[in-house]
């Protein structure tokens, strides 16, 4: 009998989340944090996971798993709580960061493939088949270039009453940084400074990732909110996170 019969289960990794920038650790927890969030009873999306669990499940040591939980919770892909006696960590999936993330980085290879396709071309010996273009031709496609529908979007300067999109409004709940207070300074702050950018809303987001780092770095808890208790399918009694009154703080 061979040895690859009796080994367990496999588990789905998925590849395209080491781009987000959560190493190969948060990767793989974040891959698990998917499966796990459709597969949960509690109609909210919150599973519950211990440390042991996570360990028999994908090989992660206690401080591998640390690292992982905090890189995807600073980043807003993950939000956790802890409650009960003995304590214990409930982890919600924020679908709406992960997929503006990955759509971020889906156009930006998009777009670096089809610059580089530009490339190769400018770098072969004929485009043509070996006939010269005239000069009324290379303009004619210089023209194309720059005006078409495929060009690249220019960087502008923070538009007057910027608002946040819903994206980012529910990164910024993930993470328990205030909205308002974060989109004060973020204006003041580029406008004084007179920076431009290709996507505000990405800039945005970025920034509330930094303040929930900063915050981390100083000492600063992930929101937590008052549990409530839900009956699951089987009966038992688990602990829900419910919104706190007034908003997080």
């Amino acid at each position: 009998m061979s040895i690859l019969n009796v080994l367990d289960r496999p588990i789905a990794f998925n590849r395209a989340f080491v781009d987000l920038g959560v190493g190969i650790t948060g990767a793989l927890m974040l891959s698990q944090c998917v499966y796990w969030s459709t597969r949960t009873k509690n109609p909210d999306g919150w599973f519950y996971k211990t440390q042991s669990e996570w360990a028999d499940e994908t090989g992660l040591t206690r401080r591998e798993q640390e690292t992982a939980r905090k890189r995807l919770i600073a980043k807003g892909y993950v939000v956790e709580v802890r409650r009960g006696v003995p304590c214990k960590v409930y982890y919600k999936l924020n679908r709406e960061a992960l997929e503006a993330d990955l759509w971020q980085i889906a156009q930006t290879r998009q777009s670096s493939m089809a610059e580089s396709a530009k490339l190769d071309c400018t770098k072969a010996p004929s485009c043509d088949g070996g006939k010269r273009q005239t000069i009324t031709e290379i303009t004619a496609e210089t023209t194309t270039e720059t005006s078409g529908p495929n060009r690249a979007k220019r960087k502008t300067a923070l538009p007057d009453g910027f608002k946040p999109n819903e994206t980012c409004r529910s990164k910024a709940i993930a993470l328990g940084v205030s909205l308002e207070v974060e989109l004060d300074k973020f204006t003041s702050f580029h406008q004084a400074k007179g920076n431009k950018y290709v996507d505000w809303q990405a800039a945005f987001r970025n920034w509330l990732t930094k303040a929930a780092e900063f915050r981390a770095q100083r000492g600063g808890n992930v929101s937590q909110f008052p549990a409530r208790n839900h009956d699951d399918d089987s009966g038992s009694k688990i602990y829900v996170p419910a919104p706190a009154k007034g908003g997080a703080k």
